[in-house]
C-alpha cells in the first residue's frame, strides 16, 4: 500500500516537445502489464486499454514466492478497472483470470456515490465511497461479512456500529477500515495479533482495534507475507495517528513493527519508535517491512530486508525506523509505496527512483537499468513529460501514473 500527496492542476508545457501521450499510466516488470500478456518487460510502456480513462488511482498485490494476483485501476470519475489472476473472484467479475484492463460492473452494488478509492489485497478486493461505504469481493474469508462463499461482484458491507468508512487498506488475508468515529476495524486473519484487538483469533466480520487512548488514525497499512515451512501467512498493520504518532501490531519477527527490536507479535497497537526531528507525513508497508515519509521529505525505513527493501545498502533486518540516504534530486518525497520485493518513491519535482529486487519475480519492476538486486535508491527513466502523481510497487510489476490535465 502506498500514501502520498498529489495535486490535478494541469500539465506542465514543454517547449518545442510533443504533447504527452492521453493514456496516463505506465507498467514495468513481471506479469501484470494491462496488455494482455503474462509477459515481463522492464521498460515502462503506456497501458493502451486505459487511454483518456484518467486514471488517478492504482492498486496491486502480489504475495512472495507465488504468482503475481492482481491489480486494480480507479478513473476520477470512479470507474474501477482490474486485471490478473481471478480464481476467487477478485477482479469484481465472472470468468477466468484476465490480463487485459476490464471494467468492474458495480451499478448494482448498491452505492450511494462514487467510489474515491481502491485497495487489491491477496485474493480479494475492497473499494470506498465518498460517502463511507465500504464494498468487497473475492475470497470468502476476505470479505468482512461472514461469507462461506467467494464473491464475483462489489458488494457494500455493514457491520461498522453504523460508522462511515474514511480510509481503507487490503493486506495478504485481513483488511483494515478506518472510520468516521476515527476508529480501526478490521476482519480476516487475526493469527499474529493483525487485527489489534488484543487476541490472537481470526474473525469474518469487522472487529475494532483497541486503539492507545487520544490515538485518532488517519492513514491505515497493512502488510503481510507467506512464510515457508508451515508457518504463514503473518500479518501486521500499520497506522498514523492525527497526532503524528505511528503504531504498530501484528507480526514481528522481523521488526516490521518498527518498535526497536524484532520480537514476538504484538496483539494491540504499539507506538513506532521514529527518530526525534521526524514529523510523519504519509506511511506504507510491503510484506514485511514498512516505511514513512516525512514533512520535509525524507524517507524512513524497517523491517524485513531480504532483498535490499529498505534502501539502507544492506541486506539485514532493521527494527528501528532509519531514514534512507537519498540522492539530492530525490527530495522532497512526496509519496511512497512497498512490496515484499521493492520500494518506490516519487518526488516533487517528479522523479522516481526505486530499490530492491529486479530481476526473478520481480523482474524489471525497477526499470531497464537497475541492477538485479540494488540496496540504495536508482533513478527510473520514465518516457514521458508532466508531473507523476501516483505510484504503485506491485511487486512484480510496478505502476506510475502521469498527472492529468
Amino acid at each position: 500500500m502506498l500514501v502520498g500527496l498529489a495535486c490535478f492542476a494541469g500539465l506542465p508545457s514543454v517547449a518545442g516537445a510533443a504533447a504527452p501521450p492521453p493514456a496516463p499510466i505506465y507498467s514495468f516488470g513481471n506479469g501484470l502489464l494491462g496488455d494482455g500478456t503474462t509477459n515481463q518487460r522492464a521498460t515502462p510502456a503506456v497501458v493502451n486499454a486505459l487511454i483518456n480513462k484518467r486514471i488517478i488511482q492504482v492498486s496491486s498485490f502480489s504475495a512472495n514466492g507465488v504468482r503475481p494476483d492482481h491489480t486494480l485501476a480507479l478513473t476520477q470519475g470512479g470507474t474501477i478497472y482490474s486485471w490478473g489472476r481471478n480464481g476467487h473472484g477478485q477482479l469484481g467479475y465472472g470468468g477466468g483470470d484476465n490480463f487485459f484492463p476490464k471494467q468492474v460492473p458495480t451499478s448494482a452494488s448498491g452505492l450511494n456515490s462514487r467510489v474515491i478509492a481502491v485497495a487489491a489485497g491477496y485474493q480479494f478486493s475492497m473499494a470506498l465511497t465518498a460517502k463511507g461505504q465500504v464494498l468487497t469481493w473475492g475470497l470468502a474469508s476476505r470479505l468482512g461479512d461472514g461469507s462461506t462463499a467467494d464473491r464475483t461482484k462489489p458488494t457494500v458491507i455493514n457491520g461498522l456500529d453504523g460508522q462511515y468508512g474514511e480510509a481503507i487498506s487490503a493486506g495478504l488475508s485481513h483488511a483494515q477500515v478506518i472510520t468516521s468515529a476515527g476508529q480501526m476495524w478490521g476482519w480476516g486473519s487475526g493469527a499474529h495479533g493483525a487485527l489489534g484487538t488484543g487476541a490472537a483469533a481470526d474473525s469474518a466480520v469487522p472487529i475494532h482495534a483497541e486503539l492507545p487512548v487520544g490515538f485518532r488514525p488517519t492513514q491505515v497499512a497493512t502488510g503481510g507475507t507467506i512464510v515457508k515451512d508451515g508457518v504463514g501467512p503473518v500479518d501486521f498493520t500499520i497506522a498514523l495517528g492525527s497526532d503524528g504518532r505511528v503504531v504498530g501490531w501484528g507480526g514481528n519477527q522481523f521488526g516490521q513493527l518498527g518498535t526497536g527490536s524484532p520480537g514476538p507479535d504484538e496483539l494491540r497497537p504499539v507506538e513506532v519508535s521514529r527518530p526525534f526531528d521526524s514529523t510523519i507525513l504519509g506511511i506504507a508497508a510491503g510484506g514485511q517491512n514498512a516505511g514513512a515519509f516525512t514533512t520535509d521529505g525524507r524517507v524512513l525505513t524497517w523491517g524485513q530486508n531480504t532483498f535490499g527493501n529498505l534502501g539502507d545498502g544492506k541486506q539485514s533486518k532493521n527494527a528501528t525506523p532509519t531514514y534512507v540516504d537519498l540522492p539530492d534530486d530525490a527530495t522532497p518525497v512526496i509519496r511512497l509505496s512497498m512490496s515484499a520485493y521493492n520500494t518506490l518513491i516519487s518526488t516533487t519535482t517528479s522523479q522516481v527512483y526505486g530499490w530492491g529486487l529486479n530481476s526473478s519475480w520481480a523482474g524489471g519492476a525497477l526499470g531497464p537499468d537497475a541492477p538485479a538486486l540494488t540496496t540504495t535508491p536508482v533513478a527510473i527513466d520514465l518516457p514521458s513529460q508532466g508531473k507523476y502523481v501516483e505510484i504503485d510497487a506491485g511487486g512484480p510489476t510496478s505502476y506510475v501514473v502521469l498527472q492529468v490535465p
